[in-house]
């Protein structure tokens, strides 16, 4: 009981575990920074802070982690829950933190889900049923975060245009679609022309396809590791993928690998490609 009284000790406690704030006495439970470290090591902490820090935005703020659960928002003041600003800030972070504002004010609100998803797009999953159907919203939603797709209500999850309008704003829902959808030409090329890395969502077939590897390489060489066989032994794809990374000479075939074009793209563009030439074209490199 005597150290409780020690600031220095408190605080190298709460740092070790926030939750040691509810031995401190009162007038360290008030103390701004002393609560900022409690409540930043465990947000469950809030609850031992004095009355007036639950209202204090950076505390809460500070409270919040990006993933898990969030406690700490059972503890601060209600009105609190409806402030559209400070939530906002809130669900930024976390947006499961929106289970903690009551059900009937912002999760119903358009403007607010909205304005929410363009920072978050796990929001969409906390939103009303409604808004979960609204094209609009989800599109938002989905620009932030692919995941956000299993969100949408199914009438969207199964209406071809909007799939469509959902791989253009972010290719890596290709991850998410069904079996329809992610085996249509058309949606696959356009989620690969909108990120390259819904490559790797994409089936066998189309990395067989030369437009749709190229759509990939052209924005990232290395992207040429996830092409079929037949690909690799492609010389305009090849000299493509290289022409934007040198490193993607590892992925060629051993006959290409011999190719002086080839390797000559290679080198002349980081001569540490050297290492990968076959010695027999060593003398050869320009």
């Amino acid at each position: 009981a005597e150290f409780q009284g020690d600031r220095d000790i408190v605080a190298a406690a709460v740092t070790q575990n926030g939750l040691a704030l509810q031995y401190a006495p009162r007038w360290l439970r008030s103390d701004r920074d002393l609560v900022l470290q409690a409540v930043s090591e465990n947000d469950a902490a809030l609850q031992h802070a004095d009355d007036h820090l639950r209202e204090d935005k950076k505390i809460i703020l500070s409270s919040i982690k990006p993933h898990g659960v969030v406690l700490g928002l059972q503890y601060v003041s209600p009105h609190l829950l409806t402030d559209r600003a400070l939530m906002l800030d809130v669900v930024q972070c976390n947006a499961s933190a929106l289970l903690h504002s009551p059900a009937d004010v912002l999760h119903n609100e358009r403007d607010f889900v909205i304005a929410a998803a363009s920072r978050n797009g796990g929001i969409l999953m906390h939103a009303s049923a409604d808004l979960q159907g609204d094209r609009e919203v989800a599109l938002e939603a989905i620009k932030q975060q692919s995941s956000a797709f299993s969100s949408a209500s199914s009438r969207l999850q199964n209406d071809r245009q909007f799939v469509f309008e959902a791989v253009s704003v972010n290719g890596l829902v290709l991850e998410y679609l069904n079996e329809t959808f992610s085996d249509e030409v058309a949606i696959v090329r356009r989620a690969v022309d909108q990120n390259w890395k819904a490559i790797r969502f994409a089936g066998g077939k189309f990395r067989k396809n030369r437009e749709i590897m190229l759509l990939a390489v052209q924005q990232n060489g290395l992207a040429l590791r996830f092409a079929a066989k037949d690909i690799l032994a492609d010389k305009e794809v090849c000299l493509t993928a290289i022409a934007r990374d040198w490193r993607a000479l590892q992925f060629v075939t051993s006959q290409l690998h011999h190719d002086l074009e080839i390797v000559n793209a290679a080198v002349r563009q980081d001569r540490k490609a050297l290492q990968m030439v076959p010695a027999i074209l060593l003398a050869q490199i320009e």
